[in-house]
């Protein structure tokens, strides 16, 4: 199977690294690369926050409902 290589999206100063680049790329603030790479970048911390939320309280089942029926944790809790 192919390895598929790592990239990585810094917060601040929004440079993409790459896995055996030596050098970060700079992409321009209106690229819509940049914005999709952002909202992946977004979305994948939102949801490590949630996992470990819901981990310490002993609740990974709402993540996997989240994460298959797109609902979240507080509307669940609302409705149980």
């Amino acid at each position: 199977m192919e390895r598929i290589p790592a990239y990585g999206l810094a917060k601040e100063e929004e440079l993409l690294f790459g896995e055996g680049q030596p050098d970060p790329v700079s992409l321009p603030p209106d690229s819509r690369a940049l914005h999709l790479l952002q909202r992946l970048r977004d979305e994948a911390r939102r949801f490590a926050v949630t996992y470990h939320r819901l981990a310490g309280q002993g609740r990974v089942d709402l993540l996997l409902i989240d994460i298959l029926y797109n609902i979240g944790a507080g509307r669940i809790y609302a409705e149980i």
